[in-house]
């Protein structure tokens, strides 16, 4: 039964804090889908789709197929109305919205909060986090504590991490996480353009922005592939791309995600692939 109450907490957890962009660099920086979180208000699994409300009032329909990813529930069949939800979605042609990521779950009856880590006592089974505000909150952990994100448990916790937490209160004050998602968020680059030359075999390609810069980009096994093509192999000269990377261990900027394809309105990141030695 607490397995099936956590796991949709650790789902609301990254609806709060990975969805608004504050931590958990695992979830990465996807600049061309369309992120929402709200409340389930319908819920149509025969349809294939759902209706959030977000907090100004807004309502958006979302869509969903074989290719939605789930957490905190299997399936739409699973899903309430009352449930807190996060989306990430791609529009289509048509303008439907198509849920690429659905995070939902009932977060009624905890409380959530996320923040940076400036304390960790192992030892002691307990850390610390400094909210947005300034708050300074004491959290201990248990048996049952559910982590996510870059940790598998407290003693990979680090100061400096972001961190989003669901938590209990007890009788005495003292918090208790149920649910801890923490990790360091790195530093993005993000271009757009042209593709004039790709080198699979190598693994690198590059590209030219508007203003005439050369940019050079390697993938390796964790990069993902959206858009027209599935791998570097597919991507062709003249096709339009947008690509985000971090820094690797020896400088060279590792593409997170490539997104390229014929159309040019599919493209929503920054750069021009040109050529590569």
């Amino acid at each position: 039964m607490f397995k099936k109450v956590v796991i949709p907490l650790i789902a609301a957890i990254l609806l709060a804090v990975t969805l608004s962009g504050t931590a958990l660099a695992a979830e990465g920086d996807h600049p061309e889908l369309l992120k929402a979180r709200g409340e389930v208000i319908a819920v149509d699994p025969a349809a294939g789709k759902f209706r959030i409300e977000k907090s100004d009032g807004t309502v958006l329909t979302f869509f969903v197929n074989e290719d939605t990813n789930y957490r905190g529930l299997e399936s739409l069949a699973e899903m309430q109305v009352g449930w807190k939800a996060g989306v990430a979605a791609r529009e289509d042609e048509d303008g439907k919205s198509w849920a690429v990521l659905v995070i939902a779950g009932d977060t009624s009856n905890f409380n959530q909060v996320r923040g940076k880590v400036i304390d960790v006592n192992t030892s002691a089974g307990k850390f610390a986090i400094e909210t947005p505000d300034g708050t300074e909150m004491r959290f201990f952990v248990d048996e049952k504590t559910r982590y996510g994100g870059q940790i598998s448990s407290l003693e990979e916790l680090e100061v400096g991490m972001g961190a989003g937490v669901v938590y209990t209160e007890h009788g005495e004050g003292k918090l208790i996480a149920v649910g801890l998602i923490a990790g360091s968020a790195p530093e993005l680059i993000k271009a757009k353009g042209e593709v004039t030359a790709v080198d699979a075999n190598l693994g690198k390609f590059e590209i030219v922005t508007g203003d005439g810069t050369r940019m050079r980009f390697f993938v390796d096994e964790k990069t993902r592939y959206q858009g027209q093509l599935s791998s570097l192999k597919e991507m062709q000269v003249g096709w339009q791309a947008g690509v985000t990377a971090k820094e690797g261990d020896d400088g060279k900027p590792i593409a997170v995600l490539v997104i390229a394809g014929i159309r040019p309105e599919t493209i929503r990141a920054e750069g021009i692939i040109v050529g590569v030695d």
